[in-house]
């Protein structure tokens, strides 16, 4: 009789008590399908705004300032002049921190005949942005809304019906919707529109956050700008998730495990069977485990501890759509029931020709006062595990006479040492832009996030370099631990005062299927001291195993039953159901390897090798035979889904390079008509037709050259360096001197030796700027001196006199502030 644990079991909350959370949900749902909604409107007004527009050359007037909550954008002005002469002005719709344009910049323009007031530049970002924004925030904002009332609406469903069943005095396992039948399905197809959902909405945010992200790094220098590369990292990975779980349901099918018995219990068995629909090989070695999670709930969500796992291999053979696997777990007595507060899940796996398998299955399993056993007439799924030698990654055995000698290598934590570098990487890095950029805010931030990261990166070096060696034998055990290859701790004890070895559950490690308990292996001394022989093992049966071997080595009493003694030496053989019809099999085999029939046998009598053993190797290098049908569906999947990748890279590796190439964007003339500072923070740009010069190219002073060329930042010129030039200069008037002497000092020291026709001092931007301007050589030269990084920077520039002399200087003049204003 099954016992229902229903005094621990939380009171269910109604549809009546979550209607607050319903409202703000559907403020998202609301205002996400609205941009939805006008999204594809805005995308036909500009369509038809581009078909019926004509086009014309404007001129980028000034720059409009959009103040924010947080920060204040800037818009360009742009001026043209339509066919009767009438001058033009607008303000485009895009504005950013940075202008992607700049003051006197004559480009291309959109216009409406029947109204010139409605025109936009001629360019992608400025036509598109606004439809493209409109569906990212649309698909979010309702995705997240919809899909969070949907799933919260269809679990208080779920529970009022569960909850009824309940008070009907059904058992709680039987009110699962999922466990009415003794055949479960796996989870893979939800999980795969789960990831598909969360993808989708999680990349419609995190992409253009990378892509803009992506520019503030590569174009604009702004390494603080990195971190959050993470977050289209993460929908990349959220992508590649959701692909693989398509692709297992798309090869395998909809695989559901028939469960013997029905339902599990503890103290007792879970066993059952799966029909695969791939040709049946005894290479094919299948991977089954069964583990017990504790579901632990926070008000804001909930998370899964894994908190037992035993694993093993299940049985193979011949079945009506390829293969039939079975296993049988033994389940512990000490082990709760599945409950809402604990959850167990089988997990299969396997190395196949393709595409790996992997599929999980939760599964009732209850509390009975006769446990349950299988009728499945095969071994326990640990003992078909083969006993080869233990993970050399995890530990290294050898022994010397009477002596056994472990070592545990670095390496046995390798990927959760790189995980913690990655992490420590970030704030580390993150908290180094801060302090480098914003020394005031760097280091407010400095104690918190710096220690975080110091603590990670300390952790990760220690699971990356840290190695134990362990020997036990001739009545000593010894225990030494390694940093770096350079002892830190060695500890060593008689034998004799050992009592006992024992297995600890540490954690666990990684995610998915890959999930694994990590164990450590102590001895509890006589002396009162706890050594630890082991740590990073990875699977209880090899933590037994290192157990077992240990205890040996020690002298205490090992178990008549050692774990692995009693494993098989080969890979899983076709096994029994006494349930269904047995299959027929011959009575005689062939070797693969040397064609001798023989009667069926584990290594052939004729040139004595492994069956099982040859099969798996041989598979391995030439892949295992697939029916045809799945052989076919396989190849032209994976051809297609080569195609698609392929296709993709190209569309936005092309893409990408038309709109760098193609579109008068900011970030095209910062990387070729720019030039930014990190020593002295600051950037100057200008026009993309203006051509930039090295000091060796536009000067031609042999002595400026050698010895002053590295004062000249930055050079550029509209036409030739002998007819105009912008110079960005480190003065040779030291800032100390500059200011001994002050301003008047320094226009008195000019005016001797040239007609000054310019002078003023101005804020620009905050900025004390001390301009001149003045006569000399045959130009009009105008000096821009201001202070930075504790040097005087000169930013000038000159115009031969002549006729327009003027007018150039007016236009370089705005050139010059336009890049002062943005300083």
């Amino acid at each position: 009789m099954a016992l229902s644990d229903t005094s621990n079991r939380s009171p269910k909350k109604s549809s009546h008590t979550v209607w607050p959370l319903y409202l703000f949900l559907a403020i998202f749902f609301i205002v996400g399908s609205s941009c939805l909604l006008y999204a594809p409107v805005k995308a036909v007004k500009t369509l038809l705004f581009i078909r019926n527009a004509a086009v014309t050359t404007g001129t980028v007037e000034d720059f409009v300032a959009k103040r924010g909550s947080k920060s204040t954008t800037y818009a360009p002005s742009v001026t043209f002049n339509t066919p009767d002469g009438r001058l033009i002005r607008f303000i485009s719709q895009i504005s950013g921190s940075q202008s992607a344009y700049n003051v006197g910049q004559r480009l291309e323009v959109y216009y409406d005949p029947a109204n010139e007031g409605n025109a936009e530049i001629k360019s992608f970002i400025p036509l598109w942005m606004p439809v493209i924004i409109l569906s990212a925030l649309g698909l979010a904002f309702s995705g997240i809304g919809g899909g969070m009332i949907y799933a919260i609406r269809r679990s208080v469903k779920d529970a009022e019906q569960k909850e009824a069943l309940l008070q009907k005095g059904v058992l709680e396992w039987e009110a699962e919707s999922d466990w009415q039948s003794a055949t479960i399905r796996s989870a893979t197809g939800r999980e795969a529109t789960f990831f598909w959902l969360f993808a989708t909405v999680w990349n419609a945010i995190a992409q253009p956050t990378g892509f803009i992200c992506l520019n503030a790094v590569i174009y604009e220098g702004k390494g603080l700008a990195a971190i959050g590369l993470m977050f289209p990292l993460v929908g990349f990975w959220l992508l590649w998730e959701a692909v693989r779980r398509t692709l297992q349901i798309r090869i395998f099918g909809d695989i559901q495990l028939r469960m013997d018995p029905f339902p599990a219990s503890i103290g007792g068995e879970a066993g059952g069977m799966i029909e695969l629909p791939i040709r049946f090989s005894s290479g094919n070695v299948f991977a089954v485990s069964l583990s017990c999670e504790q579901v632990i709930k926070h008000h804001d969500g909930s998370r899964k501890e894994l908190i037992w796992q035993e694993a093993g291999c299940a049985a193979s053979t011949l079945g009506p759509a390829g293969t039939r696997i079975a296993f049988r777990v033994a389940v512990p007595a000490t082990e709760p029931p599945s409950s809402d507060s604990h959850q167990w899940t089988v997990r299969i796996t396997a190395e196949l020709p393709g595409l790996d398998l992997y599929r999980s299955f939760v599964i009732p399993v209850i509390r009975e006062e006769s446990p349950r056993s299988s009728r499945l007439t095969i071994p326990l799924a640990p003992d078909l595990m083969p006993c080869e030698e233990l993970p050399v990654g995890t530990v290294q055995v050898k022994r010397h006479g009477e002596r056994l000698l472990l070592r545990y290598p670095c390496r046995r934590n390798l990927m959760t040492g790189l995980l913690f570098a990655f992490f420590s990487g970030w704030f580390l890095g993150g908290v180094s832009i801060f302090v480098f950029n914003s020394p005031g805010t760097g280091f407010a931030i400095l104690p918190i996030f710096g220690m975080i990261g110091a603590s990670l990166l300390l952790y990760a070096v220690w699971l990356l370099s840290n190695s134990l060696q362990v020997t036990a034998g001739a009545g000593e055990l010894s225990v030494v631990r390694r940093l770096f290859g350079i002892p830190i701790y060695s500890s060593r004890v008689e034998t004799a005062l050992v009592r006992r070895v024992e297995v600890v559950k540490f954690g666990a490690r990684g995610t998915g299927t890959s999930l694994k308990l990590i164990y450590r292996i102590t001895a509890d001394c006589g002396n009162g001291t706890t050594l630890t022989l082991g740590d990073g093992v990875e699977g209880r049966t090899v933590a037994e195993e290192i157990a077992r071997q240990l205890r040996q080595a020690c002298g205490l009493i090992v178990p008549a039953a050692a774990p692995l003694e009693r494993k098989q030496q080969l890979q899983p053989q076709p096994f029994a159901v006494t349930t269904e019809r047995t299959l027929n099999s011959a009575a005689t085999m062939t070797c693969p390897k040397c064609g001798v029939t023989q009667p069926i046998t584990d290594t052939c009598t004729a040139c004595q090798v492994i069956i099982a053993k040859y099969v798996k190797r041989q598979s391995l290098m030439k892949g295992s035979p697939l029916s045809p049908a799945t052989e076919e569906r396989q190849t032209s999947f994976k051809l297609r889904l080569v195609i698609a990748v392929i296709s993709s890279i190209v569309c936005i590796g092309g893409g990408w390079q038309w709109w760098i190439f193609s579109t008068p964007h900011a970030d095209r003339k910062i990387e070729s008509n720019s030039y930014r500072s990190e020593k002295f923070k600051f950037a100057v740009s200008v026009p993309a037709d203006w051509k930039r010069y090295s000091v060796k190219e536009a000067i031609s002073c042999a002595t400026i050259r050698k010895e002053y060329a590295d004062q000249y930042l930055f050079l550029a010129s509209p036409s030739k360096p002998d007819e105009s030039m912008l110079v960005v200069n480190i003065s040779g008037v030291s800032l100390d001197n500059f200011k001994s002497f002050g301003w008047d000092g320094y226009v008195a020291q000019v005016a001797g030796r040239n007609t000054v026709k310019f002078l003023d001092i101005k804020e620009i931007n905050g900025l004390k700027v001390h301009r001149i301007g003045y006569e000399i050589a045959g130009s009009y030269r105008e000096d821009a001196l201001f202070e930075a990084g504790n040097k005087l920077i000169e930013i000038y520039f000159y115009v031969p006199l002549g006729n327009n002399t003027a007018d150039r200087v007016t236009e370089t003049r705005a050139i010059l502030e336009d890049n002062l204003r943005k300083l």
